[in-house]
């Protein structure tokens, strides 16, 4: 930290941290128009009840709202008692990277479970 920075200001560092939690947020936001509805159309050609985290996942509300969730807990940071300190601005960036993360491996498993149970059911 030089001179001229105040203690409560972010790093790089921290801004690189901002940076991949933007992208992961961004991640749940594209994430219904740019995939599933080419994976929605996909598994009904399939046949079959589709597993109910896959049926929520393709849901065009689901990884909007999520992404929301997300950015609100990212946003955070900017309330004044987050803000007063760079330990607490901190902890909130590496929380919403967290659960963004955390969401979008959840919606990436949605999409995998039906090919898991024709797996299963194929004999592989």
């Amino acid at each position: 930290m030089n001179n001229t920075q105040s203690p409560n200001e972010f790093t790089i560092l921290d801004w690189i941290g901002c940076v991949l939690v933007g992208m992961a947020i961004l991640h749940l936001f594209y994430f219904y128009p740019s995939f599933t509805a080419v994976a929605s159309d996909m598994f009904t050609a399939l046949g079959g009840e589709l597993p109910l985290l896959t049926a929520i996942a393709l849901k065009p509300w689901f990884g909007p709202l999520i992404g929301a969730f997300c950015t609100g807990i990212f946003a955070l940071q900017w309330v004044g008692w987050f803000r007063k300190r760079l330990s607490r601005r901190r902890m909130i960036v590496v929380a919403s990277f967290i659960i963004a993360v955390f969401f979008d491996s959840l919606c990436v498993l949605a999409l995998y479970l039906p090919i898991f149970r024709m797996a299963k059911v194929v004999g592989g």
